[in-house]
């Protein structure tokens, strides 16, 4: 490719995307599009922001959770994916460890900073969804709340002072069994996966229950 060429790309998430990074002037990863009759050829998969590297695709967030349960040896007929629970809690994933059901929450963070703020806009789809999961867990199906870091770097947290009422649900959700857990997307041998963020999970569940 030509260094004067443009091309058009599509950008998943691109209002939040320009609350974090600017992209004017980076180096960016981008794919080929496959199918016929669309309306960009390629898409924006990643961004080098100040020399870190940024996965930004928001849409394919949850294909690398599938991924990961793939490579952890879960089967894939016995992975549902926005699967409908009791007929009416929807969640992104659902699925079987050691003859319990699991239900997973996924969850994407992307900051500039290596400390994230949670959550950063409108909070009531994540209230609604976490007093759903309670229900759940009073029900003794196991839940799982997900965070992905969308850059190794960022390792702190810090729950948002003004949404109140998500800490009240997380602490709750917590006290009643459900797992924290946290992933970094990195770029491996040509593809991006996710890999364990074990200070990022430390620092979520301190900051929920302090």
């Amino acid at each position: 490719m030509k260094d004067e060429e443009n091309i058009e790309c599509y950008i998943s998430s691109s209002s939040k995307l320009s609350n974090y990074l600017t992209l004017e002037n980076c180096d960016v990863l981008i794919s080929k599009n496959k199918g016929r009759k669309l309306r960009t050829e390629y898409t924006l998969e990643a961004v080098e922001f100040k020399k870190i590297l940024y996965y930004v695709n928001f849409n394919k967030v949850n294909e690398l959770y599938y991924n990961l349960l793939l490579s952890s040896g879960f089967e894939a007929k016995t992975i549902h994916r926005e699967y409908l629970v009791n007929n009416q809690i929807k969640t992104d994933f659902c699925f079987q460890n050691q003859g319990k059901w699991v239900c997973a929450e996924i969850k994407a963070l992307l900051c500039s900073s290596n400390k994230v703020i949670f959550p950063d806009n409108s909070s009531h789809r994540t209230e609604r969804q976490l007093l759903q999961y309670i229900e759940l867990l009073r029900e003794n199906i196991d839940v799982t709340f997900c965070f992905i870091a969308m850059s190794a770097t960022i390792t702190d947290f810090e729950l948002n002072l003004s949404k109140k009422r998500i800490k009240v649900c997380l602490a709750e959700a917590v006290s009643l069994g459900m797992k924290i857990s946290a992933y970094s997307v990195i770029y491996n041998c040509g593809d991006f996966e996710l890999t364990e963020n074990r200070t990022l999970e430390e620092n979520i569940l301190k900051a929920i229950l302090s």
